[in-house]
């Protein structure tokens, strides 16, 4: 009888890389939101409460506890980025780059501003070259920072992100996180509807989407601020409901935002190489691992992957497309042959922001990546079968382990993994939520 497989979600297990680069300026061009000096401290109390109570909930709450007095500005003022990516348009740290909000921290007290991506990006005069894919879909010569998220190592297109945004006038950043329409939407499903007074609308995590797109596109023209300011007034209706939350609700909403953590729906970086270890060591930073042995394991077959798709046919396709991976590794001595088989299906939807799913898909392993298009129309199902060999790592232990980790911004991702070894098979089915460590 085969033994079981092991199966563990990777946010147990200890990570961590190394700071990247740092700010060559502490000027920001961007404006706070104005807010009254009450507001502020209310403000700053509530993230402060939300900060304690996520390390409370975490699996490592000693570990965060000593980082806030530097996250929150106590040891002089912080900036960070957060960037909302819509992952109905899948691009590799999760979706397209549609807004971001400039938040600083001095001393406990937090303010921001809500930025629409294309000021920034209309900053940029200098010619980028793009990566090709980009420039095949696009054709527009250069690289634009609203397609800067294109590394899936989200530390590597932070550094990209930020280049841009320094060109453009903002630097002096001390983190980035991203946040996508998925996790907005759970928040807003602990949170309940939520009034935008200015706009007479009521949002809730069924609406949210269609309400910001619509003010996104929607007579929209060059110049336009209806999104910016749209984005702003729901931000601090979100605030201002959070606030009047009892103690059990802001729980729920927290522990909500540790799921989404833990789904890879939220991504976090920071400079400070203390605080970065601390959260990769809580799966939290997005990094395309290396594949090791379990801490327990002297000598495996260590082994990786993670499929990567970015979505460029200027759409919100992904809302309905939807994928299986079937995934077959045969050990040969000092090789591993691998036998992947992808499954897509493109929906038909009445959403008007839908349509055909053309998408460049990588495929990333420990020895390399292969890439191909994926052009899908509305209705349509289309299977890829990819073959590659790695080289074998310990190809005499009799221990397989195997770390298959989830692209931000999808859900799950159904799989199958079949492992044929000594004359042996041994079948894993289940759904990606997260990254997972799988021992055979």
């Amino acid at each position: 009888m085969n033994p079981q497989p092991m199966v563990y979600d990777t946010i147990a297990l200890p990570l961590s890389y190394p700071g990247r680069i740092a700010p060559d300026s502490d000027s920001m061009y961007y404006s706070p939101r104005s807010m009254s000096k009450r507001a502020c401290r209310l403000l700053s109390i509530s993230v402060f409460t939300a900060l304690v109570i996520i390390t409370a909930w975490s699996n490592s709450p000693l570990k965060l506890i000593p980082h806030l007095p530097e996250v929150l500005g106590f040891r002089g003022p912080r900036k960070y980025l957060v960037i909302l990516q819509n992952n109905n348009e899948l691009r590799p740290t999760g979706g397209f780059m549609g807004s971001f909000a400039a938040v600083s921290f001095d001393r406990g007290k937090m303010a921001y501003s809500v930025n629409d991506i294309y000021e920034p990006d209309g900053l940029v005069t200098s010619h980028i070259n793009s990566p090709p894919p980009i420039q095949e879909a696009f054709q527009l010569g250069t690289w634009r920072l609203r397609d800067a998220n294109w590394d899936p190592d989200f530390p590597s297109s932070v550094k990209t992100i930020e280049w841009f945004m320094g060109k453009a006038g903002l630097s002096g950043i001390n983190g980035v996180a991203t946040i996508n329409l998925t996790a907005v939407e759970k928040m807003l499903g602990s949170l309940g509807t939520v009034t935008v007074a200015e706009y007479r609308e009521t949002i809730t995590e069924d609406n949210v989407w269609e309400k910001a797109q619509s003010y996104s596109q929607d007579n929209y023209f060059p110049g336009s601020k209806q999104k910016k300011e749209f984005l702003a007034s729901l931000s601090k209706a979100v605030i201002d409901k959070y606030n009047s939350l009892n103690l059990f609700s802001k729980l729920k909403l927290l522990g909500g935002i540790i799921n989404q953590l833990n789904q890879k729906q939220i991504l976090i970086y920071f400079h400070n190489s203390s605080i970065q270890k601390t959260f990769s060591s809580l799966n939290w930073t997005g990094e395309i691992k290396q594949p090791t042995c379990p801490w327990w394991v002297k000598k495996c077959i260590a082994d990786a992957i993670i499929v990567v798709e970015a979505n460029l046919g200027v759409n919100k396709a992904n809302h309905g497309v939807i994928r299986t991976a079937d995934l077959t590794i045969i050990p040969e001595g000092d090789k591993i042959h691998h036998r992947l088989i992808l499954n897509f299906e493109n929906k038909k939807s009445d959403n008007k922001w839908g349509g055909k799913y053309k998408a460049w898909v990588r495929i990333i392993f420990p020895d390399g990546e292969k890439g191909f298009w994926i052009d899908l129309p509305e209705g349509e199902t289309k299977t890829e079968t990819i073959e590659y060999d790695t080289q074998a790592t310990s190809p005499n232990s009799k221990i397989y382990s195997f770390l298959w980790q989830k692209q931000s911004g999808i859900d799950y991702l159904p799989i199958t993994l079949t492992v044929n070894k000594n004359k042996r098979s041994r079948v894993i089915h289940g759904n990606l939520t997260g990254d997972k460590l799988l021992v055979l």
